[in-house]
């Protein structure tokens, strides 16, 4: 894992040059498709959300590898999560290139017809979380990235003793025995979690180690800061707690930028989708955020034009 996070790191930082570097005409272009092609595929969920994902089943079956039905569902739904994250960033960049709100309105269509046909919630939580950030941000656009900056800080460094202050009240006993099961494995997740993290609170039991604690915890914690927690402790909650103020903090203007407010929105979208799913360094969900970081560089940079 560490090995392939120093190789991203290169390979993502490359980009995010070339996103803000001086080609006018190269990055107008990429911005387009990335915009039609998003709209494209939020066309494709909506469809496979009323179908019952019956064009994936169909190319399972095609190559004679048949899937159940409830299983392409679920696989189907995975891709509005990604979807979620690029939707500020795909929608500002199809009006940029005069897309008007067609690509916008296709891509949030994608995404609520996953949450509505598909079974998958997060990916609208995420969405309308990050579109209410990102309208902040446009609203009061020196005050809202700094106040989200020290949220994001708050929930990388509070969230195990906000979770543990909850279990000893018995509220989160309460609310566990109440929701489906899915939000309730999560609560156990945590509950485990928290427990461990209680052991090595300053450098944590390594990077990738809660693959190790099953059965309490199944893959990693599902929730991104106690991920941080348990991996690397105290050490590594300050660094993701600074990264993120940081990247959040950096969006605050003079004056009122779209290319800003969409840049928090994504970023909010992003951390409101870890606190509920994936493991942090799941290389497809790491390279979500770059590609939508890439983007949001690109729409800030000058040379695209800002329409009327």
């Amino acid at each position: 894992t560490a090995a392939k996070l120093t190789a991203e790191a290169v390979l993502y930082w490359a980009m995010f040059r070339a996103a803000a570097g001086p080609a006018p005409a190269s990055r107008a272009l990429a911005l387009k498709v990335l915009a039609w092609g998003l709209a494209a595929y939020g066309a494709l969920l909506v469809v496979e959300a009323a179908s019952g994902a019956l064009i994936y089943r169909s190319l399972r079956q095609a190559i004679g590898d048949p899937i159940r039905p409830d299983l392409a569902i679920k696989n189907v739904a995975q891709g509005a999560f990604v979807l979620a994250v690029l939707a500020p960033a795909g929608a500002l960049a199809g009006w940029r290139t005069g897309g008007g709100a067609w690509p916008g309105l296709l891509i949030g269509a994608g995404v609520i017809a996953a949450t509505l046909g598909l079974a998958a919630d997060a990916p609208t939580l995420a969405l309308v979380a990050g579109l209410l950030a990102g309208a902040a941000a446009y609203a009061w656009p020196k005050a809202a990235p700094r106040v989200l900056a020290a949220g994001a800080a708050a929930y990388f460094l509070a969230m195990p003793w906000a979770l543990a202050a909850g279990w000893k009240s018995g509220l989160l006993q309460q609310v566990e025995a109440r929701v489906e099961l899915s939000w309730s494995m999560r609560l156990g997740y945590w509950r485990h979690a928290v427990d461990w993290i209680g052991d090595h609170p300053f450098r944590g039991w390594g990077l990738d180690a809660s693959r190790m604690f099953g059965p309490g915890i199944t893959l990693h914690p599902h929730n991104g800061a106690l991920q941080v927690w348990l991996e690397l402790g105290l050490i590594g909650a300050m660094a993701a707690a600074v990264f993120f103020a940081v990247v959040l903090a950096r969006q605050a203007r003079a004056a009122r930028d779209p290319a800003a407010a969409a840049a928090v929105a994504a970023a909010s979208a992003y951390l409101v989708m870890g606190a509920v799913s994936f493991g942090v360094w799941q290389e497809w969900w790491l390279a979500a955020g770059a590609l939508a970081a890439a983007a949001c560089l690109a729409l800030q940079s000058p040379s695209v034009a800002e329409r009327p």
